[in-house]
């Protein structure tokens, strides 16, 4: 049987990690302001709210899935909901944000792909989330629940390396010193 730590390579986590601090900078850079809300708001360390925005949209958020979730929003609004997909900045699925929200599943489509409310989305969810597994390895498990919905499932390389680069970020204060530096940069001008 594969340790996890043979799942992926220290050098493949070093890649990511690389890929994570620029696309951390970015994300850092544009939503600050409301990481640091959110994050207060629902009483979610920001750290940890800030990682796993920049987990969830390292390989999402980008011109291409954008346009397509927006194009999908306004012409296929069923389809969207049908198919449950996970949407915006932190990629929360349609039926996850029902859960919280109690409104119409359109109402909610657009709620998600809304930079600000998928941002506060996530950060009801973190908070949630750590609540169930307080007693448990956090990043393990807040990372299964939010990906999956469950607590224990078998970890795969993908949610290997999630861990693994929500760890590195919340462990180093990765958000912290981003803040750090784009307030000393002449106030968010990197």
């Amino acid at each position: 049987m594969m340790m996890e730590e043979d799942l992926i390579k220290v050098k493949e986590i070093d890649i990511a990690k690389n890929k994570f601090m620029i696309h951390g900078i970015k994300i850092g850079k544009k939503y600050a302001d409301f990481i640091l809300f959110y994050a207060n708001k629902h009483k979610v360390d920001k750290e940890i709210l800030f990682a796993f925005l920049c987990v969830e949209s390292l390989n999402r958020n980008n011109l291409i899935n954008n346009s397509l979730e927006k194009v999908g929003s306004l012409l296929f609004p069923n389809l969207l909901v049908k198919l449950d997909l996970s949407l915006g900045l932190g990629q929360v699925k349609i039926s996850t944000a029902k859960k919280l929200l109690h409104m119409s599943e359109k109402n909610i489509v657009k709620r998600l792909l809304n930079t600000e409310s998928n941002i506060s989305m996530v950060a009801l969810l973190l908070k949630n989330y750590i609540i169930i597994c307080k007693n448990q390895p956090q990043a393990r498990y807040l990372v299964n629940l939010y990906t999956t919905g469950k607590m224990h499932v078998p970890i795969n390389r993908t949610l290997y390396l999630y861990i693994k680069l929500i760890e590195w970020s919340v462990n180093s204060q990765l958000f912290n010193k981003l803040l750090s530096n784009m307030y000393k940069n002449n106030k968010k001008q990197w």
